[in-house]
């Protein structure tokens, strides 16, 4: 979660990007990072000064992902 915590809180950075082999939990790791940006923003936290609402979109459920 260091990189994850250093991502949020750094100013300049929009995208973060996961990647790796198929079953390293990638899908695992953005959801987790989901449920943690929530639990900031139902406990009113902001960060860098401005309230953040996830969204997770599979890719692999898209019929089309490029577009």
């Amino acid at each position: 979660m260091g990189e994850v915590n250093e991502f949020l809180l750094e100013n300049g950075k929009t995208v973060m990007l996961i990647h790796g082999i198929a079953g390293s939990g990638k899908s695992t790791t953005a959801k987790k990072i989901e449920e943690f940006i929530w639990k900031l923003h139902e406990n009113n936290k902001k960060i860098r000064n401005q309230v953040l609402i996830p969204v997770y979109i599979s890719l692999s459920s898209l019929k089309n992902p490029v577009f």
